[in-house]
């Protein structure tokens, strides 16, 4: 999608959320980096790096699964 349409930044999105997922973390940075996903590339940046914050709130660690989730499920759909 992104060969095709590479403007399309919800497609660079949900490939950074791939290559996130095979723990290709470079790639998952330079995905979100062309989409326009500056926090998300942020956060992957600092996860490479050690330097996150751990999630101490349980409303936000349930907050993040129900995103990774739904973020998923988008991708699957777009196969």
């Amino acid at each position: 999608m992104v060969r095709l349409h590479p403007e399309h930044r919800r497609a660079w999105g949900y490939l950074g959320l791939a290559y996130e997922r095979v723990a290709e973390l470079e790639k998952a940075i330079n995905a979100f980096d062309q989409g326009g996903h500056t926090a998300m590339a942020k956060r992957i940046s600092e996860r490479r790096t050690g330097n996150t914050i751990h999630v101490t709130n349980a409303a936000q660690a349930a907050e993040s699964v129900e995103i990774r989730e739904a973020a998923s499920q988008a991708f699957n759909e777009l196969d």
